[in-house]
């Protein structure tokens, strides 16, 4: 596994900006993916921000041959 997959948590829960660093995408890009759910994520806390679990990110990764 690469190297920089073990450091990400499969139940944890990431912000859109960790997130977009794990994947060196744009934030703008992990929200597109995430309103097209082509990103499942969960909105959490009053202001209702988005987070993404580190099996979901993995899972994207991989579909993106980003692994």
């Amino acid at each position: 596994m690469n190297r920089k997959n073990s450091v990400i948590g499969d139940n944890t829960e990431y912000s859109i900006p960790q997130a977009s660093k794990f994947m060196k995408l744009t934030y703008q890009t992990v929200s597109k993916y995430l309103r097209k759910r082509r990103l499942k994520g969960i909105k959490r806390g009053p202001k209702k921000k988005w987070f993404v679990r580190g099996s979901e990110i993995k899972k994207l990764m991989k579909e993106l041959n980003m692994v």
